[in-house]
């Protein structure tokens, strides 16, 4: 898991005192979870059985037409 680093430069040094608001705090925390391996690959999988599900979507609702 890589995080980021954030590192001060000479024009803009580190301050003390962290001046992020909470909504900002709380969006890097989903960007850093979004970013997983874990979560990415979650999410591919359900795509990935969507695209296999959709022909028997159409397979079945094909059935209900003709048997109505």
């Amino acid at each position: 898991m890589l995080k980021r680093a954030y590192r001060a430069s000479p024009l803009h040094p580190q301050q003390s005192t962290d001046q992020r608001s909470t909504f900002d705090k709380f969006v890097e925390q989903i960007e850093l979870r979004v970013s997983e391996e874990p979560f990415f690959g979650t999410r591919a999988g359900i795509v990935a059985l969507w695209v296999v599900s959709m022909p028997l979507e159409k397979l079945n609702c094909s059935t209900r037409s003709t048997a109505v």
